[in-house]
């Protein structure tokens, strides 16, 4: 549904690419997913957004590039051990343990080299800031959300403190890719308000969370799962907060759209 806009962006960055190995592992890993992230980037920049047509290919693919690199990751034998991603075979299964590894270092940093050339076209006064949200939402919050995952400690690892694991597990792992993907729409047009761009994200990631271990709580350990671990009747309370917040925030800024009301629905 979202990926048939995302894709023929994605496309414009892989044929920027030489017809080589590298092309074919970032073809397969970016191929057969919901590109719900990118689509959120790309409609945030067309509603509210200052940004030429031929440029929104950067940021749109670069979140898609990142979420893919994630999941290459996520699904190594060391890691959850899935042998199976968006109806095929796992990345590593395809090509390799040794290149899965090395194509999501490759493809994390193409992500951002793609982000940096984008905004040096039109918005150079939001560099330091990506900087900065680069480092604090993906970087160190993927990994937390990654270790919490795998049951380690992350009070060792970066001196955090969960409060309540379920909540954090959801905040690190799975919203922080969608706090960026809303921030990043923000970079790309006139809207300063990035706490509200955050917590946007953060809200969408936590409907999305809660969503996916529903369908998942028949096979899911309890402590990988919110519907296990915090109980049914919680997990709607949250869901419902958490879509309110969210539809507060898009009516706020203008982003309540049939785009954004199909994104909901296509959660709930």
């Amino acid at each position: 549904m979202f990926a048939a806009e995302v894709m023929p962006l994605i496309n414009i960055y892989l044929e920027t690419l030489d017809k080589t190995k590298i092309c074919d592992i970032i073809r397969y890993a970016t191929s057969g997913g919901k590109c719900l992230r990118g689509f959120i980037v790309k409609h945030i920049i067309e509603t509210i957004g200052n940004c030429n047509e031929e440029d929104i290919w950067g940021p749109v693919t670069a979140v898609e590039l990142i979420h893919s690199s994630s999941l290459i990751v996520d699904d190594l034998p060391c890691m959850d051990n899935d042998n199976m991603r968006r109806g095929k075979v796992s990345l590593f299964k395809k090509f390799g343990r040794h290149e899965a590894i090395l194509s999501s270092l490759y493809i994390i940093t193409e992500s951002i080299r793609i982000i940096f050339d984008a905004l040096n076209k039109n918005h150079t006064e939001n560099i330091p800031i990506l900087i900065t949200e680069w480092s604090n939402l993906l970087s160190k919050n993927l990994v937390v959300g990654q270790v919490m995952d795998l049951k380690g400690d992350v009070n060792e690892w970066f001196n955090i403190h969960t409060k309540n694991r379920s909540d954090d597990l959801v905040k690190y792992k799975t919203g922080a890719l969608f706090s960026f993907s809303f921030l990043l729409g923000a970079l790309f047009s006139s809207n300063r308000n990035f706490d509200d761009f955050r917590a946007m994200g953060e809200h969408l990631g936590f409907m999305f969370q809660i969503m996916d271990d529903y369908k998942d709580k028949d096979t899911d350990e309890q402590s990988a799962n919110y519907i296990l671990s915090c109980g049914l009747n919680t997990s709607v309370q949250k869901y419902i907060v958490a879509r309110t917040n969210l539809i507060a925030l898009l009516k706020k800024h203008k982003l309540y759209t049939p785009q954004f009301i199909q994104v909901i629905s296509s959660i709930d």
